[in-house]
């Protein structure tokens, strides 16, 4: 089936979030303390997305009509990429990276960047992305998402 992008709207701001809440639910749990994956839940609750939504790029990916996708995009950063259990591996990612590599593109910057979480290095290396640092984000008082600062070159 066709994998369509589009502009996150508001009445998909659920479907957004229960996309983070069940991809981190089930791709994090050999990686962080359930304490930090339910603050990440916590911070992607649709008000938060619409709040984001604000001040980035958000997209939703479908296929067959089902939500199967969620990235968002600022400045030069791809700053949330999530895809449902049951679509991984089917090519969702790779297509909604390539899609926020374009977004970057065409705002002028010839540079993307993503701070990856533990399990998602793997799939940036895969995509042009290299390691270029570590950054702790702190969710709550005392509780940090530890991640990978990834960059890579974009093409003209």
């Amino acid at each position: 089936m066709r994998l369509q992008i589009s502009e996150l709207k508001e009445p998909d701001y659920p479907r957004a979030s229960e996309i983070v809440a069940v991809s981190v639910r089930t791709f994090w749990l050999d990686h962080y303390d359930p304490t930090v994956i339910e603050a990440v839940v916590e911070q992607n609750t649709p008000e938060r997305i619409g709040e984001r939504s604000l001040r980035q790029d958000d997209f939703l990916a479908r296929q067959g009509g089902q939500v199967v996708g969620y990235a968002a995009v600022k400045q030069n950063e791809i700053g949330h990429l999530f895809v449902r259990p049951e679509a991984a591996g089917q090519g969702v990612g790779t297509a909604l990276v390539a899609y926020c590599n374009e977004v970057i593109r065409q705002g002028g910057y010839d540079t993307a960047k993503v701070y990856a979480s533990r399990p998602a290095i793997a799939f940036y290396a895969r995509q042009g992305f290299l390691a270029d640092g570590e950054k702790a984000f702190e969710l709550k008082p005392g509780v940090f998402l530890e991640s990978v600062l990834m960059t890579r070159p974009l093409e003209d």
